[in-house]
């Protein structure tokens, strides 16, 4: 019986891109040497910065944690190799924002390994671990999504594990020019799948589902042969499938690949979790196998280089933190030939200054392209009103809609129009006839609700400690006068016991009587 499924459902919206993919996917793929100095950043895209545990002149070894997960949403970060803390500063690295991250910087010992010499060591015997410890395991590799985000793995998984039934790998790697993730699992696949079951112990999961466009044929193939061997000795009772899905932008969307696969969409501001499924990344599932099995930390990641201006397109394995520009030279580059870098792909992707910029967790692939191969946008003119936008959007919105608030400045009515769940995915500015940079609009509306989200957080916290002080003044003064009014009933109690005590007026008329006769004696004696 087959393990390779057609999907029965498509998607809503969409386009088709020109892939750019054979570029990169038709070499084996290459391991990239280490570089003299590494620079790793501390900042994720979709978690809180770590705090670095190390000083200036710490001498640390391969798999040190150097810095510590802050926070819920963050994770943890190691060394890839033996070497010292040369620097602990602000340097340029690859986001959006072009703004200075604080960075670790590594001089690396002549003699250190490669990171994939961790996999040499013998395997841990994962099966009989409860999922609390393999989550434990996850945390502790500091392991983040690797299609882009950086989301924590071992934060999604537990907030999944409650609702999930069904673990979703996410192979679908829709974006032009990227192929890391097809690279992934047609060098990985016994790996990815041995991650997958890993995953799906953490998650309670019976069900254990792969999807991969149809234009990665031999990934797919892979895949299958995987689940195929791994049926004939299982260790488990698990539900495995590969589902083939059709090759259209933006199908790697979290929430656009389940709707391909169920037939249903996310609701507004869910999770997931809410249709039951957890999704991962192959790339990700890849790192979970290695950390689990064999304790190694992700200190290292596959990413694509490619572009018009690159000698030797590919994928490479590279550890975290090594310059795009060491790797770009490792690639036979021609500087004079880029016109521009491109971190990511070039529909989600952004462009970097310069290559002298640090691979992060979230460097999925470098493009250097030349002035032909991404030419200069034309100038942007006024909406025809054409619609194209809306009929592309696989999150159901109204482009044009949101382009007006974001232009007038009504981010509220933006807010209420669904912009949050824009997915930025380009595919509306990339059919407009006029040229409109409509994600870029949506950014910055996004980053005015972010701040305005953020100042109300901040107004509430200051209302709250403003309303707790006044509170707490008004229960000091209420208790001193409650406080001063005990005192004076004390002392009229006193004066009136005192008044009609009979004892104390006994007491009294007894002096009174004595110094009477004392008058008396004296009276008699001067008369005498």
């Amino acid at each position: 019986m087959s393990v390779i499924h057609q999907s029965k459902y498509s998607l809503t919206g969409g386009i088709h891109l020109p892939e750019n993919k054979s570029q990169s996917s038709v070499t084996d793929l290459q391991i990239c040497p280490i570089p003299e100095q590494l620079m790793i950043p501390l900042n994720l895209h979709a978690a809180t910065d770590a705090k670095a545990i190390v000083n200036v002149g710490d001498q640390i070894k391969f798999g040190d944690n150097i810095a510590e997960s802050t926070g819920i949403i963050s994770a943890m970060i190691h060394s890839p190799v033996d070497g010292q803390i040369a620097e602990i500063c602000n340097r340029p690295v690859a986001n959006r924002s072009e703004l200075d991250e604080l960075v670790l910087i590594i001089n690396c010992n002549n003699d250190c390994n490669n990171s994939t010499a961790a996999t040499e060591n013998p395997k841990i015997d994962w099966f009989d671990q409860k999922p609390e410890q393999l989550l434990e395991t996850i945390k502790l590799a500091g392991i983040v999504g690797l299609g882009g985000a950086g989301f924590p793995s071992h934060q999604k998984l537990d907030s999944g594990r409650l609702e999930s039934h069904t673990l979703l790998l996410n192979g679908a790697e829709c974006e032009p020019y990227i192929s890391c993730d097809d690279l992934t699992m047609r060098n990985y696949g016994c790996e990815v799948l041995e991650g997958a079951l890993i995953l799906a112990r953490s998650l309670n999961c019976q069900i254990i589902q792969i999807a991969i466009e149809d234009n990665k044929p031999e990934a797919i193939k892979t895949m299958a042969s995987a689940i195929e061997q791994y049926q004939q000795s299982s260790p488990f009772n698990v539900e495995l499938e590969v589902i083939e899905i059709p090759t259209l932008y933006p199908s790697g969307g979290e929430r656009q690949l389940l709707e391909i696969v169920t037939g249903k969409q996310v609701p507004s501001g869910s999770f997931p979790s809410a249709l039951g499924y957890t999704v991962q990344n192959v790339g990700t599932t890849l790192a979970v196998y290695e950390a689990v099995v064999f304790n190694k930390p992700l200190i290292d990641r596959i990413v694509t280089i490619t572009g018009d201006a690159v000698a030797r397109p590919g994928n490479y394995r590279v550890i975290i933190g090594t310059p795009i520009r060491y790797l770009l030279e490792f690639a036979q580059w021609d500087e004079s030939k880029c016109e521009t870098l491109i971190h990511g792909g070039p529909m989600m992707g952004f462009p970097i200054a310069d290559p002298d910029r640090p691979i992060s967790k979230i460097s999925n692939c470098i493009i250097a392209s030349s002035a032909e191969e991404f030419p200069k946008p034309l100038p942007e003119q006024p909406c025809i009103r054409c619609g194209k936008c809306a009929e592309v959007c696989p999150a159901s919105l109204l482009p044009q809609q949101l382009l007006w608030f974001s232009k007038s400045g009504e981010i509220d009515k933006a807010k209420d129009f669904k912009l949050l769940d824009c997915i930025e995915c380009g595919a509306c500015a990339y059919v407009c006839p006029s040229q409109i940079p409509l994600v870029d609009y949506y950014r910055f509306t996004k980053g005015e609700l972010r701040a305005q989200s953020a100042a109300k957080v901040k107004s509430d916290k200051a209302k709250q400690r403003f309303d707790f002080r006044n509170q707490r003044l008004e229960n000091e003064e209420l208790a001193k006068q409650l406080l001063r009014d005990e005192k004076a009933k004390q002392r009229a109690a006193k004066k009136k016991n005192d008044s009609v005590d009979p004892n104390k007026q006994a007491v009294a008329d007894a002096l009174a009587r004595v110094q009477a006769k004392k008058k008396a004696k004296l009276k008699g004696n001067r008369d005498v």
